[in-house]
């Protein structure tokens, strides 16, 4: 089945009109362990360049703007409704300063080299249309040493997207320290996939 042919998939994948703004509520609400979590695991440090891919409604960009210390946020997303949801959410920081939005998908993402120190991406690695290939740009973007972390929801059995595959594509794609953690989220348990650009 093509993102196209489910609706469902079609406005999770990239909500858009009346129906994508409750889709980013939802997602806002069902999300808010996994972000908690994963920001927890991520342990950014002080001076931090973080980018979060697929920001969607901007909760986990919050809860990063809130650590003391932190270096500039970056959020990127392909739904223009997520960007606008995102930036309502987060507009304090925005015209501090310390959280920027941009309009673009993983694969078109317009940073230069080792730009980040860590990355973060929470419940949408299953629509990226190419994955080796997104991961490459991935690890591009980190500075060696940098850390990855990709929250999946659904245990290792039900996951939205396999954890099984994760890794082994992670591996493939230069990634090193390849780590699993599973966490209690509502409304159903997650996962957290590890991974730092080597040295």
């Amino acid at each position: 089945m093509s993102l196209d042919e489910s609706g469902r998939y079609s406005q999770a994948g990239r909500p858009s009109g009346f129906i994508g703004w409750a889709v980013g509520l939802y997602m806002r609400w069902r999300n808010a362990d996994l972000n908690a979590a994963a920001i927890d695991a991520l342990v950014p440090f002080p001076g931090d360049r973080v980018l979060e891919i697929g920001c969607g409604p901007g909760e986990g960009l919050r809860r990063l703007s809130a650590i003391p210390g932190i270096g500039k946020l970056t959020g990127i997303d392909h739904s223009a409704l997520m960007l606008a949801m995102a930036e309502q959410r987060n507009r304090p920081a925005i015209q501090r300063g310390t959280v920027d939005l941009c309009l673009a998908g993983i694969g078109a993402a317009p940073f230069a080299e080792r730009s980040f120190d860590a990355i973060l991406a929470i419940d949408c690695i299953q629509y990226w249309p190419d994955l080796m290939g997104d991961l490459s740009v991935v690890r591009r973007l980190l500075r060696p040493g940098g850390r990855v972390l990709f929250g999946i929801r659904g245990s290792e059995a039900d996951a939205d997207f396999s954890p099984a595959k994760l890794r082994q594509a992670l591996s493939t794609a230069g990634f090193v320290h390849v780590t699993t953690e599973r966490v209690k989220t509502r409304p159903t348990p997650s996962t957290m996939i590890i991974a730092r650009r080597p040295v």
